[in-house]
């Protein structure tokens, strides 16, 4: 995850939202609040943030829900 950029949106069944948070900074990778042009993935639990799924749609970012994350960080 090294390089990536990523934003956490809704409510997340296998993790909190700290831990998903530490678990992308451990594997270094950055956490930004607002999904912009240079985020690379949403990952989204339920209730995702409308603004946020919304525009992680403008920029071409990848939405990730929690098993395509767990996959991400498998091949990282």
């Amino acid at each position: 995850l090294k390089g990536m950029k990523f934003a956490v949106t809704g409510v997340l069944k296998r993790w909190s939202r700290e831990e998903i948070v530490d678990i992308i900074k451990k594997h270094g990778g950055t956490v930004t609040s607002q999904v912009s042009g240079r985020t690379d993935y949403l990952v989204a639990g339920y209730d995702c943030g409308n603004v946020k799924c919304r525009n992680a749609k403008v920029p071409d970012t990848d939405i990730l829900n929690e098993s395509d994350f767990l996959e991400l960080l498998r091949c990282h």
